[in-house]
């Protein structure tokens, strides 16, 4: 059961470990952690403070470009993703601002679980692909360069420190 809306690990047999002391960022894929079901309440990602909400929505929304634009892409995969880029990309910003509005953050709980469906057949690209590596040298949340600040970790409202 997700409480953000970004890594779409319920639909995955992937997990990820990290810890900034000592640095590392392991990824791992295992058929025994694929789930049988997955239970999405997007009731659970209210209570998500609105700089984990952006940093996992931004999540999905990368995992479900570079599914698309993968080379290992196929029809159903991009179509999911497709779908999930329409639900995410109008209800991010909703769900930021306003972290109690039901209609973003269902329509972000089923872009991240899409996302994980569509990351999980067609793999990943770059930005996920250097995510180990940045991580371990800077404070990100997403594999998103932008999101990761190389002179410290960011304060709690999700910006680099002053």
């Amino acid at each position: 059961m997700p409480t953000t809306a970004g890594a779409g690990a319920e639909a995955t047999k992937n997990a990820v470990i990290s810890s900034y002391n000592p640095p590392f960022k392991k990824s791992l894929r295992d058929n025994r952690i694929l789930p049988h079901i997955a239970l999405i309440d997007p009731e659970l990602t209210v209570s998500s403070p609105p700089h984990v909400t952006a940093a996992s929505g931004m999540d999905a929304i990368t995992q479900l470009i570079e599914s698309y634009v993968s080379r290992k892409a196929q029809p159903i995969p991009q179509a999911l993703a497709v779908e999930g880029l329409k639900l995410a990309i109008p209800a991010i910003e909703e769900a930021v601002e306003n972290g109690k509005s039901r209609l973003a953050r269902e329509a972000m709980a089923h872009a991240a679980m899409l996302s994980g469906i569509a990351l999980a057949n067609s793999g990943l690209g770059m930005a996920h692909g250097i995510a180990a590596a940045m991580g371990t040298l800077a404070a990100c949340r997403t594999a998103l360069p932008a999101q990761c600040y190389c002179r410290g970790h960011p304060n709690e409202s999700g910006m680099p420190p002053q």
